[in-house]
């Protein structure tokens, strides 16, 4: 017997079960689109952004539709919303749609996070942060 095309076959069918597994975790993270309502994270525009950071910490991601990173990191956004509902406000601001709020608070890329505290910046992030990294921020302001 020919274990040569046996072993083919074994490789084979271990890449695709491992590419199928890559591909439902690519979909996992894209399919949370961000711009789909998350429940506890509130859309902050013009007429609420102000009143929504004025008291207690509020977790802010300044994100776009078109923006790649940005739809990987509002499940994340959404995840720490829940968690932390109660002790923290967790909000979206949608750059494109918000331009006067982006540029007061000089947002170049996307996504951009930004915690304030009672109204004011405490902590600015851009790029994609892991959750344990947002978890560990949130407790460092949460604790003074």
């Amino acid at each position: 017997m020919d274990y040569t095309l046996l072993l083919w076959l074994v490789v084979l069918v271990l890449l695709g079960v491992l590419f199928y597994r890559r591909v439902r975790q690519f979909r996992a993270l894209t399919s949370h689109s961000a711009d789909e309502s998350d429940a506890p994270v509130q859309v902050l525009n013009g007429s609420n952004f102000d009143q929504t950071i004025a008291n207690g910490l509020t977790l802010v991601d300044f994100w776009a539709p078109w923006c790649g990173p940005c739809r990987v990191i509002a499940p994340i956004m959404g995840s720490l919303a829940s968690d932390y509902q109660g002790r923290v406000t967790v909000g979206k601001v949608n750059v494109d749609e918000n331009q006067a709020i982006a540029a007061r608070f000089g947002i170049r890329s996307i996504p951009t996070i930004i915690l304030f505290k009672d109204g004011k910046v405490v902590e600015q992030l851009v790029g994609v942060r892991p959750k344990p990294a947002l978890e560990k921020l949130l407790q460092k302001h949460l604790a003074q």
